[in-house]
């Protein structure tokens, strides 16, 4: 019996795989046409803390990111990650934060906090493709919070592997898992 979603899924996977394509025409920094990632200086790092407290007072997300806003009162003085980015709109505008934790060529976990409650949903699967290609990364580890049976259709062409679940108490959809993605600077043999 053939699947009636099947080609639904391969739609919106081919629909944001050309989204992120076509931003990288105009640069490597390019998430899309309409979203870049810059390098966070502490002047850019000061700007996105007033959204980010707006963030923290809000409810917005706190099942996906709570543990984070709770215990980083500020972006500059985010201890878990040591390589910060911030995600800017075509208008110049901070849509998001996207802290690296990152060890030799690879990244260990990542943390993306959009700033706006009228965030792009598809920014995660966005930085995902910006990740997979960036040539100084050859493994990308992370967390998130959906399991097996939410595996996005974006995770199966990157060739992100789940790893297992982190608090094994859990059912598996509140449950965090640990994923694996190797970067395409990563295929060319063995990694460090």
């Amino acid at each position: 019996m053939i699947d009636p979603i099947a080609p639904l899924v391969a739609a919106r996977k081919i629909s944001i795989v050309r989204l992120f394509e076509s931003g990288q025409v105009k640069g490597s920094e390019w998430l899309s046409p309409n979203h870049y990632v810059v390098s966070a200086t502490v002047d850019l790092l000061e700007e996105a803390q007033a959204p980010y407290e707006l963030m923290r007072e809000s409810s917005k997300g706190h099942a996906y990111f709570g543990d984070y806003l709770r215990n980083v009162p500020t972006l500059m003085g985010d201890h878990w990650c040591d390589t910060k980015y911030l995600i800017k709109n075509t208008d110049g505008v901070t849509v998001a934060y996207l802290g690296l934790e990152t060890g030799r060529r690879v990244v260990i976990d990542f943390a993306h906090i959009p700033l706006m409650e009228s965030g792009d949903p598809r920014l995660i699967l966005l930085i995902k493709q910006w990740l997979h290609a960036h040539p100084d990364y050859d493994k990308i580890y992370y967390t998130m919070r959906y399991g097996k049976s939410k595996r996005a259709p974006l995770d199966a062409y990157l060739g992100v592997i789940l790893l297992g679940r982190v608090q094994v108490q859990l059912a598996d959809e509140d449950a965090h898992h640990t994923y694996y993605m190797r970067t395409l600077a990563g295929r060319g043999g063995e990694t460090k």
